[in-house]
C-alpha cells in the first residue's frame, strides 16, 4: 500500500479550516460512479483514498501530505468504508487543455449541447418516449409516445444512456439518422435535427 498521507482541499464549505485527510489505497484503479439520477459512468485510472468526500468536493484538489496537488477529487463513497477518488493531475490537466482549445472527442464535449425534447425510460431493445416536448426535435421528426428509440446518427440504442452518449457527440442543427419501433411493433427509420438544450 502506498502511505502517502492526502487530503482534500474543497474549493466549497470555506467555513471549514481543515480539509479532510486520508492515505492513498491504490493507483490506476478503475471505478464505477453513479449520480443522484443514477446515471453511472466507469472511470479508470483514478487514485483511491480514504479520504471522505461529499457532495461538492468534485472537482477540487487531492493534495499530498506536502501540499503538492496530485489529482483532482472525483467521486466518493455514500455508503460504509470512506473512499474518495480523484483523477492524477497530469491526466487532469490533459483534459483541461483539449477542452481550453475547443478539441472534442468520445470523451470531451465542447459546445452547445444536442438536445431532442423527449423524456425517455430504458426498455427491452432501447430507449421508449414517456413524453415529446413540444415543437422540438423528436415532435418535429413524428416521434410520439410510446416509441422506442433503436438506433440514432447510426449508433444502436439499448438505453437512454446510449441516447445522450450519442447526443454529445452531436451537433445542434445537423440533421442525423434515427431508428424506432412504434407502438405497432413496426421499425421506423428518418432523420431528426437536434436543438441546443441544457449543458451536459
Amino acid at each position: 500500500m502506498h502511505r502517502m498521507r492526502a487530503s482534500f482541499a474543497p474549493r466549497v464549505n470555506p467555513g471549514r479550516r481543515e480539509s479532510p485527510r486520508g492515505r492513498v489505497l491504490a493507483l490506476h484503479r478503475q471505478i464505477v460512479a453513479k449520480d443522484e439520477s443514477g446515471e453511472s459512468e466507469t472511470l479508470s485510472n483514478v487514485i483511491a483514498t480514504s479520504t471522505p468526500v461529499v457532495p461538492g468536493y468534485s472537482g477540487g484538489p487531492l493534495e499530498s501530505a506536502r501540499n503538492r496537488v496530485i489529482g483532482m477529487v472525483t467521486a466518493g463513497s455514500v455508503s460504509g468504508i470512506a473512499r474518495g477518488f480523484a483523477i492524477p493531475i497530469k491526466q487532469a490537466l490533459l483534459l483541461a487543455r483539449k477542452i481550453e482549445n475547443g478539441k472534442s472527442s468520445s470523451t470531451i464535449h465542447v459546445g452547445p449541447t444536442a438536445f431532442l425534447g423527449v423524456v425517455l425510460t430504458d426498455v427491452s431493445g432501447g430507449a421508449e418516449i414517456k413524453q415529446v416536448l413540444a415543437n422540438l426535435a423528436a415532435d418535429d421528426a413524428g416521434l410520439v409516445v410510446g416509441d422506442v428509440i433503436t438506433s440514432l446518427n447510426g449508433k444502436a440504442i439499448s438505453s437512454s444512456a446510449d441516447v445522450r452518449r450519442v447526443l454529445l457527440s452531436l451537433v445542434p442543427g445537423t440533421a442525423v439518422s434515427i431508428g424506432w419501433t412504434d407502438k405497432n411493433g413496426t421499425a421506423q427509420t428518418g432523420t431528426i435535427t437536434p436543438t441546443s438544450g441544457p449543458p451536459q
